[in-house]
């Protein structure tokens, strides 16, 4: 916006300097109060040199007004500036909170996933001894009829040795 002021600064000089020229056709300079233009030695008219004074002030209240425009712009745009760097540090300080919000919850899901594994090789090592328990209860199980029988058969041989050694003596 500052430039823009200048140029509006650059063009009211430049519209003042060339209204003066058409007014008084050349360059001037005072003597006792007097304006006279260099290629004739004749004095303005006090029609004139009330126009040149009103002019001037007319510029020197458009500078003034243009420098406080001017000042006025960098205020706004300081302002301006500051607020839109607040809005950062608060976008850049959530864009922190989220990251370490990220960090946080990833770092818990690597737990999670070693528990996980954890879980699965002691469920892995319970199944295989779950099935060699079983493997022997059914072992155990079919070897019971004919360790049954053997145990029978030997109670009838051991009666018979008995009935044979008392029979002997």
């Amino acid at each position: 916006m500052t430039g823009q002021f200048l140029i509006l600064r650059k063009l009211l000089c430049e519209d003042y300097r060339v209204y003066f020229e058409e007014k008084t056709s050349g360059r001037k300079s005072r003597k006792n109060d007097n304006v006279f233009d260099d290629s004739s030695t004749r004095p303005l008219s006090s029609i004139q040199r009330k126009t040149v004074n009103e002019l001037e002030k007319e510029c020197l209240t458009l500078r003034r007004r243009v420098k406080e425009l001017t000042e006025r712009s960098r205020k706004e745009n300081v302002e301006q500036l500051m607020l839109e760097i607040a809005e950062l540090k608060r976008h850049s300080a959530a864009l922190e909170a989220v990251s370490q919000g990220s960090v946080c919850v990833t770092s818990q899901l690597e737990k999670l996933e070693m528990t996980k594994d954890i879980v699965e090789m002691m469920n892995l090592k319970l199944e295989s001894e779950t099935f060699e328990l079983r493997l022997a209860l059914e072992r155990t199980n079919s070897d019971t009829p004919r360790l049954r029988e053997k145990v029978d058969h030997l109670e009838k041989y051991m009666k018979l040795l008995k009935a044979e050694k008392s029979s002997d003596s």
